[in-house]
C-alpha cells in the first residue's frame, strides 16, 4: 500500500504527460512568401515635378503585392495625370505591375486612357507609363484603338504623352467622320 501511495504522490507532483509530437499542418500559400514583402488592400504611388514640387501623376490600386526586388503587382489600377494641378487624363486597367527601379508601370487587361481636355480615349490590351520619359506606349504586338469626337483609328505601337499630344500609331486603319 505504501508503494501505491508513493507512486500516486510521485505522479501528482511531477505530472503525467505523453512524449508525442503534435500533428503538423502544412499551409502552402499561392504566393511564394520568400519574395513577398507586403500585401495591401490599397496602394498609392505618385510622381512630382522636382522643380515645382507639383504632383504630376498619381497611381492608385485596390490591391497590391510588393516584392523584395522592388516590383509591385497591382489589381484595378488607375493612374491620374495632372496638368497645372488639374486632372487632365486617366489611365485605367484591371491589372498592372510597377518596376520602381525603372520608374515604369505596365497596365494590362481592359486598358483605357482617357483625356478630358480633348475627349479622346485610347483602348488597348496593354499600355506602359514611363515616368522618366513621361510617355505612354505599347509595342507593335499590342492592338490599340483611338476614339475621338471626329475619328476612330486602329493600329499598333502607340506612343503618346498623358496629354495625348502627339499621338503616334503604326499600322493605322482609320475611320473619319
Amino acid at each position: 500500500m505504501r508503494k501505491i501511495t508513493l507512486l500516486t504522490l510521485l505522479l501528482i507532483t511531477t505530472g503525467c504527460y505523453y512524449d508525442v509530437d503534435p500533428p503538423v499542418i502544412k499551409v502552402e500559400p499561392k504566393i511564394g512568401t520568400n519574395n513577398v514583402l507586403l500585401v495591401s488592400k490599397e496602394f498609392k504611388y505618385f510622381g512630382t515635378d522636382p522643380k515645382t514640387k507639383r504632383k504630376l501623376w498619381e497611381l492608385i490600386a485596390e490591391k497590391s503585392v510588393i516584392y523584395k526586388n522592388n516590383e509591385v503587382d497591382l489589381e484595378n489600377v488607375e493612374i491620374k495625370f495632372f496638368k497645372n494641378n488639374n486632372l487632365s487624363s486617366v489611365l485605367k486597367g484591371k491589372v498592372g505591375k510597377i518596376h520602381t527601379e525603372k520608374n515604369r508601370a505596365e497596365i494590362r487587361d481592359n486598358v483605357v486612357l482617357e483625356n478630358y481636355e480633348n475627349e479622346t480615349k485610347v483602348y488597348s490590351s496593354r499600355l506602359i507609363w514611363d515616368g522618366n520619359k513621361r510617355i505612354i506606349y505599347n509595342t507593335e504586338s499590342d492592338k490599340t484603338t483611338i476614339v475621338s469626337p471626329t475619328a476612330k483609328l486602329k493600329g499598333t505601337g502607340l506612343r503618346t504623352t498623358p496629354d495625348m499630344s502627339p499621338l503616334e500609331l503604326k499600322n493605322v486603319e482609320a475611320l473619319v467622320e
